[in-house]
């Protein structure tokens, strides 16, 4: 099962990068990466729901250290990859201890929207704002539109790819 479970985190690790580097639209703003829309912490919540918070710990933080040296984008800024890794550990232990491991639809879209939501609407805005001089109202306005949206189409995929891997809800268990 280790080997198992190691393979399925560097995939879901994999998808986190690319999505993130590869597959979301960019807004700068006064020159620095104001607004990333898309699905790229898929993988970071994936990992987080099916194998718990420590694992979404770590594809978060391993997947955004591997994004940055696949395709940085400006200096290293190890406040990002702590958003990154709170994103699977918010959405982990949610699920976890809230929801207990019970896939509904319900479950899947707040152990998504909370840690989302902290990050997208808060953490990373207060960062860009405090390291950059970045003014609130041209970051907040595009992420609030596209907030919904996104946590929508995470869920949306995430419930596709368990009906496509029933498994995956059974993954969590250490043997």
């Amino acid at each position: 099962m280790k080997v198992t479970r190691l393979a399925y985190l560097s995939v879901l690790t994999v998808l986190t990068v690319v999505l993130a580097r590869f597959a979301s639209f960019r807004i700068a703003i006064f020159g620095v990466e104001g607004v990333r829309i898309g699905i790229g912490s898929l993988g970071i919540y994936l990992a987080a729901l099916a194998f718990g918070p420590v694992d979404g710990l770590v594809v978060g933080a391993v997947a955004d250290i591997v994004g940055y040296w696949v395709s940085p984008m400006g200096p290293y800024m190890p406040h990002f990859t702590l958003v990154a890794a709170l994103r699977g550990v918010v959405a982990g232990t949610l699920f976890a201890f809230l929801f207990k491991r019970k896939w509904s639809l319900w479950s899947v879209t707040a152990s998504i929207a909370v840690p989302a939501g902290i990050a997208n609407l808060w953490l990373v805005p207060y960062l860009l704002h405090t390291l950059f001089g970045m003014p609130y109202t041209p970051m907040m306005v595009p992420r609030l539109i596209a907030f919904p949206f996104s946590v929508a189409l995470q869920v949306l995929i995430i419930e596709s790819v368990l009906k496509a891997i029933p498994d995956i809800k059974t993954l969590h268990v250490h043997k």
